[in-house]
């Protein structure tokens, strides 16, 4: 098999559960934080309801989160791939930071581009950070997957 097919494969099957975990994560936590605002305001929200709109928004959310955070996810893998090539420094850390980044890279763009900040769990610096972490787990899921699947293969 070609080599550049490989990575391509080797990339797309680590990043299929990354983005799995990113959207899990994210749109759970979009959804948590849109929850405890109408919860502030003394509004009771049942289990019932606040499941529902977590599972609504799941399905719903996906298509969108997935497209805002995960191109700038597989950006950043991309980048960061390169770097750790030149870096003595753990893949992983570089994974990690690069995903980190790309949230913040996504969040601070749509907020210059649009003038507001669409997802209201990043209009808080816990929230905007949170939604980073999301993305920073994403790529530590992918950097063990890939590693795991390199280390596989070589043998």
């Amino acid at each position: 098999m070609p080599k550049i097919i490989k990575s391509i494969l080797t990339f797309t099957y680590a990043f299929v559960p990354a983005m799995l975990v990113l959207n899990l994560l994210g749109i759970t936590l979009i959804s948590s934080f849109a929850m405890l605002e109408i919860i502030a305001l003394g509004v009771n929200v049942p289990a019932s309801v606040w499941l529902a709109t977590l599972g609504h928004d799941l399905v719903n959310l996906f298509p969108l989160y997935s497209a805002i955070f995960g191109i700038g996810l597989i950006i950043s893998l991309i980048v960061a791939a390169r770097i750790s090539r030149m870096l003595p420094i753990s893949h992983h850390i570089i994974n990690v930071t690069a995903g980190f980044v790309s949230a913040i890279t996504a969040l601070s763009l749509m907020n210059s581009l649009l003038g507001v900040t669409p997802i209201g769990a990043s209009r808080t610096i816990i929230g905007f950070i949170a939604l980073s972490a999301c993305s920073a787990i994403a790529a530590l899921t992918f950097s063990y997957i890939n590693t795991m699947i390199r280390r596989n293969t070589a043998s």
